[in-house]
């Protein structure tokens, strides 16, 4: 019986999305970065109480041993359906990607009062290419946010300061 995620990562089911790190009591767990560029969890065995509780949030505890083949992307799935749109406002259509949809409907969820914040992904100010995890609570803070990071990102860490008012924005492989 497993007691903590080591034996998910080393199976190659480990998706990097940092949940386990969230919910770990005893702060035991870190995303490391892979010689490959992938982030997995790291649980250190000194600081570990063996309570279970990354296994019971960890998407790839479900998922039979050797499941995913380590030189195949596991990101890559069908496509079910496309669709195409873009914000209204021009400058944001100008800085934000993809026309801008995803940040024109936070900035509006925001304004509305339909949620108080949004998990997002921002790019560090010294320029460095590891994005990281941020709760936007204004439209300078989305602005600061916009675009697609199409790197491993551990979304999920800051989930204990999530609630029920908040959008979560992250691309699939996040």
């Amino acid at each position: 019986m497993l007691s903590d995620i080591t034996d998910i990562v080393s199976e190659g089911l480990c998706c990097g999305c940092g949940t386990c790190v969230a919910v770990c009591p005893t702060d035991a767990i870190s995303m490391t970065e892979t010689p490959f560029g992938a982030l997995v969890a790291r649980v250190s065995e000194t600081d570990c109480s063996s309570c279970g509780l990354c296994l019971q949030v960890c998407p790839g505890a479900g998922l039979p041993d050797g499941l995913l083949d380590p030189r195949v992307d596991p990101f890559k799935g069908e496509m079910l359906a496309a669709f195409t749109g873009h914000a209204h406002a021009k400058a944001l259509r100008k800085e934000a990607q993809s026309g801008g949809v995803v940040s024109a409907l936070l900035r509006y969820l925001l304004d509305t009062g339909r949620i108080e914040q949004a998990l997002v992904t921002q790019m560090p100010e010294d320029g460095s290419l590891r994005p990281h995890p941020v709760l936007a609570r204004d439209e300078d803070a989305i602005g600061r946010a916009c675009g697609s990071k199409y790197c491993p990102v551990p979304l999920n860490v800051d989930l204990q300061q999530v609630n029920h008012m908040t959008a979560f924005v992250g691309l699939p492989c996040h």
